[in-house]
C-alpha cells in the first residue's frame, strides 16, 4: 500500500517527514524464512538472482554470504527514497 506520508532525502542521508525527523528504521521481516526458499529452490547456491527492492541491502547482503562461488546477485532499486 501507499505510506501515510512522502519522505524526503536531505542533506546529509537524514530522512524527515515534514520538519519531524523520523527516528524509525526498516525492520525486515522474515528475511532468513524468504531467502531459505529462493536458495532452496532448484537453482540453489549456484543460480542467478535479481534483487529489484534493493533498499538498504539487508536481503541482498544475506542471499550473497549464502551464494556458491558460482552464484550471483544483481541488486538495483528505483525508489530514490529507499
Amino acid at each position: 500500500g501507499q505510506l501515510p506520508f512522502r519522505l524526503h532525502r536531505r542533506q546529509h542521508g537524514v530522512v524527515r517527514e515534514s520538519e519531524a525527523e523520523l527516528t524509525t528504521g526498516h525492520i525486515p521481516v522474515l528475511r532468513d524464512e524468504s531467502i531459505d526458499s529462493l536458495l532452496g529452490g532448484p537453482d540453489g547456491v549456484d543460480g542467478y538472482y535479481a534483487d529489484g527492492t534493493f533498499g538498504r541491502g539487508g536481503h541482498s547482503t544475506e542471499i550473497l554470504r549464502r551464494l556458491s562461488k558460482d552464484g550471483r546477485l544483481w541488486a538495483f532499486d528505483l525508489d530514490p527514497n529507499a
